[in-house]
């Protein structure tokens, strides 16, 4: 059933025709692009690829989907939560997939905020940074060169310039608990531990963070079992959560981001080309 197939690993597809939903880099992302011989082997494919998946991979988000025409939409339900608090913004997140995933035409419900991720944050003592001499942007400028390198010369090769980056041997990078043991220097000539002025912390940050009109913004996305379940889907999403978006709507706001909203701008434009 296959006539052809290309993948990409750490980013989607180059925009090869202009309805295609680019995805953004990410080093856990895969997409291939799968060319059948007719549609009836591209539907046939595309109801073995979904099963295998959700069989043998059920721990990978995963999303077969034919490539359509017209304004390109990510998902065909999803809601967008917008509010200034990003733990309320969680919290209000996972109650609207909540009540998605109880949808039964409902399927793939997810947040396009991922994980928090693992960060080390310095709290630098003021006082005794500017009595050793150095200032948080040297301590800045110090620790991004021993952790991530920075370059200080190019090399030329035949007509290629390559880089050459100054950094910390790989076991003093790759531990984080030697953070602390990194000497700074000092305008007096001598070199001062990173611990003696600040304190190192081990927190969880945002990875991704998006926003709407500068509003951090939570899009809440889903597909649905069939084209005919779509409008039952979005209706039955719309009244359960609209009697628990009531409360919390003066802190946050809520609206549609599918192809539902999508679709008057779509049928006046084509109004428009077609007079």
């Amino acid at each position: 059933d296959i006539e052809k197939y290309v993948t990409y690993i750490g980013g989607g597809s180059p925009r090869f025709y202009l309805p295609l939903d680019q995805q953004p880099f990410a080093s856990n992302l895969v997409e291939f692009v799968i060319t059948a011989r007719d549609s009836k082997a591209r539907d046939a494919l595309q109801a073995r690829l979904i099963a295998t998946l959700e069989q043998d991979f059920s721990r990978v988000r995963h999303r077969v989907i034919p490539l359509q025409n017209g304004p390109p939409v990510a998902y065909p339900v999803a809601f967008r939560v917008m509010g200034p608090d990003f733990a309320e913004l969680r919290r209000l997140s996972q109650e609207v997939a909540t009540v998605m995933r109880a949808n039964p035409h409902m399927r793939g419900v997810h947040l396009d905020w991922n994980e928090k991720v693992k960060t080390v944050r310095l709290d630098i003592d003021q006082d005794k940074a500017r009595q050793a001499g150095v200032s948080s942007q040297d301590i800045a400028n110090l620790t991004q060169t021993m952790l991530s390198g920075a370059p200080v010369t190019e090399f030329r090769e035949r007509d290629q310039l390559i880089q050459v980056v100054m950094r910390a041997a790989e076991g003093e990078r790759r531990s984080l608990d030697r953070i602390g043991d990194i000497h700074l220097p000092t305008r007096s000539g001598r070199a001062v531990p990173l611990s003696q002025l600040a304190q190192v912390k081990y927190e969880l940050d945002e990875g991704v963070i998006w926003r709407r009109s500068r509003v951090p913004t939570i899009t809440v996305q889903g597909d649905v079992a069939g084209p005919s379940s779509r409008p039952r889907c979005r209706s039955r999403s719309t009244h359960s959560w609209r009697r628990s978006a009531r409360a919390c709507r003066r802190a946050t706001g809520w609206r549609w981001a599918a192809s539902s909203r999508r679709a008057p701008t779509a049928r006046a434009r084509s109004t428009r080309c077609c007079r």
